[in-house]
This record gives C-alpha cells, sequence and structure tokens, in this order.
C-alpha cells in the first residue's frame, strides 16, 4: 500500500511540476513577445525621426535628430534597412547625422563588446563612416574569436578602400581551409580595385590553391590584363580546383592568349575542369576548338555535356550547325543538344 502511496504522490508531483513549467514557458513566451514588440515599435519611430531628418531641405547646418541613449543598440537594424534604400547625397546626408547623434561611437563600442550578432553589425555600420577610428576597430575586429565577425570587418574595411595587408588578411579569415565564399570573393574584388600587384604577388606567392582561387577570381573580374599571364601560370596546377578556377577567369578576361589552357582543359582528366574549359571556348569564340568540344558532347559527366553545348551554339558557323545535327540523334548527346536548343529559343 506504501508503494502505491509513493507512486501517486511521484506522479502528482511530476504533473505539478509539468504544470509549473508551462507556466513559466507562456510566461517567458509572453514577456518575450511584448519586448519584441516594444523594440519593434522604437524601431519604428527611429527609423521615422531618420527619414524626418533626411527629408528635411539641405542646408548648412545639421538638422537636429533627438534619439535616446537606450535606443543606439536598435540604430544598426535601422541603418542595415536605411541603406536599401538611400543612396547618392542621401547617403552622406545620413552618415552626417548617424555620427551627430553618436552611432559612430556607439558602433565602436559594440564592435568590441558586443554579441556575436552586435559585432557582426556594428562592423557593417562603421564600413559606413570612412573614418581613422572607424577603421582602426576594423582592423582590430579581424582578430575576433568569431569568424561571421571577421568577415564582417573585412568586408567593411574593403568596400572603403582602406588599406589592408593581404597576407595578414588571408591569416585573420583563416583562408584556404574551405572552398571560397561568396563573401570572400567579394572582399577580394574590391581590394582589386586597389590591389592588383598585390593580388598578383599573392598569386606567385601563396602555399594553399584556395587562396589562389580568391587571387585568381579578383584579378578576372578587375579586367587588367596583366592579370593573364599570371592565371595562365596557374591553369596547369595540380589542384583540379584551381585549374577549373583558372580557365572560369580567363573566360572572364576573354583573352585570346588563353587558348592554349584552354586545349588542354578540354582534354583535362577532372569534370570540373572540362567543364570550365568548353565555357571559356564558347564565351572567348575559339572556333578552332569545335571538334574537341563536340566530342566533350558524349562525355560522362552531365555538366561538361551542357557546357559543350552551349560553348557549340556560342561558337556558331559549323559549330552551332553540327549541334543542330546531333539534337536530332537518339543519345544523351542528342538529348543534352535539344535541351540547350529548347532554353536558346525559349529566351
Amino acid at each position: 500500500m506504501a508503494f502505491l502511496k509513493a507512486i501517486w504522490l511521484i506522479s502528482l508531483c511530476m504533473a505539478a511540476a509539468s504544470i509549473v513549467l508551462m507556466m513559466v514557458l507562456i510566461l517567458w513566451r509572453l514577456v518575450r513577445d511584448a519586448a519584441a514588440r516594444r523594440t519593434g515599435k522604437r524601431r519604428s519611430e527611429v527609423t521615422q525621426v531618420l527619414l524626418e531628418a533626411l527629408e528635411q531641405p539641405t542646408s548648412d547646418t545639421m538638422p537636429e535628430v533627438r534619439i535616446a541613449t537606450r535606443d543606439l543598440p536598435i540604430l544598426d537594424d535601422v541603418i542595415g534597412e536605411l541603406l536599401d534604400v538611400v543612396t547618392g547625397q542621401m547617403r552622406g546626408r545620413l552618415v552626417d547625422i548617424l555620427r551627430s547623434i553618436g552611432a559612430e561611437t556607439h558602433a565602436i563600442q559594440s564592435l568590441r563588446h558586443g554579441s556575436v550578432t552586435e559585432r557582426r553589425r556594428a562592423a557593417r555600420t562603421l564600413g559606413l563612416f570612412r573614418s581613422p577610428a572607424g577603421a582602426d576597430a576594423l582592423r582590430r575586429a579581424l582578430d575576433d574569436p568569431h569568424v561571421d565577425v571577421r568577415i564582417a570587418a573585412a568586408e567593411a574595411i574593403s568596400s572603403t578602400g582602406v588599406a589592408i595587408a593581404l597576407p595578414d588578411l588571408v591569416v585573420s579569415l583563416r583562408i584556404g581551409v574551405e572552398p571560397p565564399s561568396r563573401r570572400l570573393r567579394k572582399i577580394f574584388r574590391w581590394l582589386a580595385a586597389t590591389q592588383v600587384d598585390a593580388l598578383l604577388a599573392l598569386l606567385r606567392t601563396a602555399a594553399l590553391p584556395r587562396v589562389k582561387m580568391l587571387a585568381v577570381d579578383a584579378l578576372a573580374h578587375s579586367i587588367d590584363y596583366r592579370a593573364v599571364e599570371a592565371i595562365l601560370a596557374v591553369s596547369g596546377d595540380a589542384s583540379d580546383e584551381l585549374r577549373a578556377e583558372a580557365l572560369r577567369g580567363l573566360s572572364v578576361l576573354g583573352h585570346p592568349a588563353a587558348l592554349p589552357a584552354v586545349q588542354r582543359g578540354l582534354t583535362d582528366p577532372a569534370w570540373p575542369v572540362r567543364a570550365q574549359a568548353a565555357r571559356c571556348a564558347g564565351r572567348i569564340g575559339f572556333a578552332q576548338t569545335g571538334n574537341e568540344v563536340a566530342h566533350l558532347l558524349h562525355d560522362d559527366a552531365w555538366w561538361v555535356r551542357y557546357r559543350a553545348a552551349e560553348a557549340l551554339l556560342a561558337l556558331g558557323g559549323p559549330s552551332a550547325a553540327l549541334l543542330h545535327q546531333i539534337a536530332g540523334e537518339a543519345s544523351r548527346a542528342g538529348r543534352i543538344a535539344q535541351l540547350v536548343l529548347a532554353e536558346k529559343a525559349a529566351a
């Protein structure tokens, strides 16, 4: 009997604990939702204050903007939203207004002491001000323990044209372990506007293929033909990824000196390299590679067949005629030819 009573008491305690826990969760949800509503309301009010200041007639006098100190953390969110709609002279005016209310100082403090999310937003905000103090804070953030903050700081630095040593950036961002991301590619493309020579040196001296891949991509999009020779030099590298990246870069530059690399790439053992070689042949217009490209319509890799069909169509003349002829075949080469021709007709 005592055993049954103990079971009953334990069950009662568990039921009571479940009810208490549920009440705590409900209360926490109510508090969280109320805080979110208050924050949303304040965000709208701060946004409205800034927009009204921007709409005031331009003069030598800075419009008076009153924003409570407690609302400064909201500015990072608001600034991100305004940047999507404010351009030209209005953006410069916005920066002046934000500086006058202490947004830059707050961002520097947040970048040093905030949470990961706050530090990331603060880095983006500091990219607006282009000041020595902000640049120093961003350089320090390149040593942040969290990779997202380091990348955000690098984005802000590169977008403002502040000088930064590429080897130091490679070390700070731990580049070379993972494939280059879009964000890293964007950073290096921004740097290419002012550091072509440094990128050329990095391409020649970097030990890791994935570092060289970023340099190739940035140099190609700089459309600086000094990069052609350097990219050709790595088009025969032992790394499949780097060989493919080199051909991708050569197709962007569109230089006729790429022909030997393209011809070599069309027979490369790695399918991504063959695909990029076919694409490069079509984009630059190497009509003399038509037969080699047509041979790739029978490749085992789908993407190689697809890029080869695209290239034949882009080459025009006999190559395009051959593609139309192959489209009549009941084979995988014929099917990929039909697909590309149908896409062209629908475009």
